[in-house]
């Protein structure tokens, strides 16, 4: 079972984020808990850039992962979120993680389509 909260509102791009009903912050949220202040404002600079103009086409900001339809990363060094779109102007992120080597690692995509499946077939 999963459930989104709200993180950003009121501009282009509506941001949620998943969390697990028994937790009370988002994934998303939880990771941040994680992460030294600073990476945490970057983090949140590049959540607003995301909901004023969705995913840029710069590559080292936001890309599309390669074979996994619909499945996107916000990037910024060493961390990553994973998100996705569902309908028009809502972007909804799955989870985040530090990136340590050259490949995203497989558990981390099988997590974000796991938890997208899993929101998909409650919201549709």
């Amino acid at each position: 079972m999963i459930e989104h909260v709200l993180l950003k509102r009121g501009t282009k791009f509506e941001i949620r984020a998943l969390r697990r009903p028994s937790d009370q912050d988002s994934l998303v949220k939880q990771y941040f808990g994680s992460l030294e202040r600073r990476q945490r404002k970057k983090i949140h600079r590049r959540i607003s850039v995301l909901a004023e103009m969705g995913p840029a086409p710069h590559r080292e900001k936001f890309g599309k992962l390669k074979g996994f339809s619909g499945l996107y990363e916000l990037k910024e060094k060493p961390s990553r979120i994973f998100f996705f779109y569902h309908g028009k102007g809502v972007i909804v992120m799955t989870h985040g993680f530090d990136k340590s080597g050259d490949e995203t690692p497989p558990e981390e995509i099988d997590r974000a389509l796991g938890l997208r499946e899993m929101y998909l077939a409650k919201y549709g």
